[in-house]
C-alpha cells in the first residue's frame, strides 16, 4: 500500500491524525477481537495526506479557502450555499493519477479478498443448510 491508502488491519487507534477515528478504531477493532473470534470485515482507510494532496491538486484548497474567506458565517443560507458548491467541487475534481491509481490496486486487492470470503461464507452457509434442515416428512416429498 502507498501513503494515500492503509489496510485496516494496519491501523490502531494511534493513527487517528492519518486516517480519522472511525477508522483507527476500525483497525483497533479488528486487531484485538480477532483472536477471540469476532470477525470485523477488511477494508482499507484514505489518509489524511491523501486528501491534502487531492485538495492541493489543481488548486482545490485555494479555491475552497478564497469561498470561505468571503463567507458570512452568520448568514445560514449563505453557509449552506458554500457548503453544496465546495461538495460539488470535491465530487467533480480529478483525482490525482498516483492516488488514483493508489485506490484502483486497493479496490482490486479488497475485492479479491471479500470475494474469497463470501464464496467461502457461502459455501460454508450452504453445507449448514443441509446439516441443520429437518428431512421432509414422507407425505410432502416431491415424486
Amino acid at each position: 500500500m502507498s501513503a494515500h491508502v492503509i489496510p485496516l488491519e494496519n491501523l490502531r487507534n494511534t493513527d487517528v491524525s492519518s486516517v480519522g477515528g472511525k477508522n483507527a478504531s476500525l483497525g483497533e477493532m479488528i486487531s484485538q477481537l480477532h483472536a477471540t473470534g469476532v470477525r470485523v470485515p477488511t477494508g482499507f482507510a484514505t489518509t489524511a495526506h491523501a486528501f491534502r494532496e487531492f485538495l492541493a491538486h489543481n488548486k482545490l484548497d485555494e479555491k475552497i479557502a478564497n469561498e470561505l474567506k468571503a463567507l458570512n458565517t452568520d448568514d445560514t443560507s449563505a453557509l449552506a450555499i458554500s457548503g453544496k458548491k465546495i461538495r460539488q467541487w470535491i465530487v467533480d475534481t480529478p483525482l490525482p493519477s498516483d492516488l488514483e491509481k493508489s485506490l484502483k490496486k486497493t479496490t482490486h486487492d479488497s475485492s479479491k479478498i471479500l470475494q474469497t470470503g463470501l464464496h467461502l461464507q457461502l459455501g460454508l452457509l450452504q453445507q449448514r443448510r443441509t446439516y441443520l434442515t429437518p428431512p421432509l416428512p414422507a407425505s410432502k416429498k416431491a415424486s
